[in-house]
C-alpha cells in the first residue's frame, strides 16, 4: 500500500521551505513532499503535532541555500543555546 503525504500539510511545508531557502516552487514542493512523508510516517493517529518551521530548517539548513543570513544564523544561535541549556541540565544531573 502506497502512502501520501497529506496536502495541507505538503503545502505548508512547500511555503516555509520557498520562504526560507532559495529554491524553485517545484523544488519547494518536492523536498516538502518527501519531509512530510517521513514525519506522517513517524506518527499516525494522535500524533503530537510537528514544528514544521523547525523541522524544516532543521532538515534543510545545510543542504539548501538561505534567502538570509540573518535568519539563518539566528537559527544557528538558537540551536547552540539549546544544546547548551541540555548540557547544564546533564551537567547538574549527574
Amino acid at each position: 500500500m502506497t502512502q501520501y503525504p497529506t496536502p495541507s500539510s505538503v503545502a505548508l511545508v512547500a511555503r516555509i521551505i520557498a520562504e526560507t531557502f532559495d529554491v524553485t516552487g517545484a523544488a519547494a514542493r518536492e523536498n516538502a513532499e518527501g519531509l512530510v512523508m517521513l514525519a506522517e510516517g513517524w506518527g499516525g493517529v494522535g500524533a503530537a503535532p510537528v514544528d514544521w518551521d523547525l523541522q524544516v530548517k532543521k532538515h534543510f539548513g545545510e543542504r539548501l541555500k538561505w534567502k538570509s543570513e540573518v535568519v539563518r544564523q539566528r537559527f544557528l544561535d538558537d540551536k547552540k543555546s539549546t544544546f547548551a541549556a541540555y548540557e547544564s541540565y546533564i551537567r547538574a544531573r549527574k
